[in-house]
């Protein structure tokens, strides 16, 4: 349960900075959204693997579903953005989140089994 706290508080302390930092350099909210979703969630897949040993891929696919919610709940509550009117914002949001952590978790086992082997 601490491992899963600790990657969640990384992620939401990376994706406060990408955005800030993207937000001042590039201006273009479209493209800052987008580069902020891929680091995020890949470099939230990549510390669920290496936090979670024995269920690394559920531990990345968990996180990236709360942070998924997390962000779902934020655009309700404070932008006051109903995105669970439409179904296809919902979908776009899980796949592409999960997609990417898993994608960052297969990559963290890979490199891990690699360094295991030299």
């Amino acid at each position: 349960m601490y491992s899963f706290l600790k990657t969640l508080g990384i992620s939401i302390l990376i994706l406060i900075v990408t955005s800030f930092v993207g937000i001042l350099l590039l201006g273009d909210v479209l493209l800052v959204s987008m580069v902020v979703l891929l680091i995020t969630y890949f470099c939230n897949g990549i510390i669920a693997a290496k936090t979670n040993n024995t269920y690394p891929y559920f531990a990345a696919y968990m996180s990236a579903i709360v942070l998924i919610l997390i962000n779902f709940i934020f655009s309700i509550v404070l932008l006051d953005i109903n995105v669970f009117i439409n179904a296809d914002i919902v979908f776009s949001a899980l796949l592409t989140g999960t997609l990417v952590s898993l994608v960052g978790a297969q990559l963290q086992l890979y490199l891990r089994r690699r360094s295991e082997h030299v």
